[in-house]
């Protein structure tokens, strides 16, 4: 069942058909697809999209998930205080919901992730297109997050340096 048969599901039978997990799924996946919007309003008022894009591919119930959904909160909010070479958009991408494709779940097969969570730095080209995706394997930590986004946005990166994690 794909997003938008779900939420009509959801309209059509009420909330009370639902079990607490499915309500609570539907509501993380509703959170997330309007700070989506959000954050694409933002970003075109700005009137730029980053440098750099950092993509989490997740689903609403996997346990690493969450656990790693607290760490890139963490994470988000030291960026943005602390001096940084490169403008990064943080985004996520939810694949799955309980056992059903979620609303981003083409994305995700496009980007062949078959692991969550998946977390994926995305460079863009001097036209804001994506470049291709640098995976993180490091430990699922805010500090161990920001060290690996502060090597691979700046513009001083060593050339024999060809692996961090």
């Amino acid at each position: 069942m794909d997003f938008h048969t779900l939420t009509n599901v959801i309209q059509g039978a009420g909330r009370a058909a639902l079990s607490h997990a499915q309500q609570e799924a539907m509501d993380r996946v509703q959170e997330a697809a309007t700070e989506a919007a959000i954050r694409a309003q933002r970003h075109a008022v700005a009137g730029t999209g980053g440098d750099f894009e950092l993509v989490t591919y997740s689903s609403t119930g996997c346990v690493h998930c969450s656990d790693w959904d607290r760490e890139l909160q963490a994470a988000q909010a030291e960026w943005w205080k602390m001096e940084h070479p490169g403008h990064v958009v943080f985004d996520r991408k939810i694949c799955w919901v309980g056992r059903d494709p979620g609303p981003n779940a083409g994305e995700c097969n496009d980007a062949k992730v078959d692991e969550f969570p998946t977390i994926s730095l995305f460079p863009h080209d001097s036209a804001g297109g994506r470049e291709e995706a640098i995976p993180y394997s490091g430990p699922h930590t805010a500090d161990d997050l920001l060290v690996w986004l502060k090597y691979h946005t700046s513009e001083d990166i060593a050339p024999d340096y060809d692996h961090f994690w």
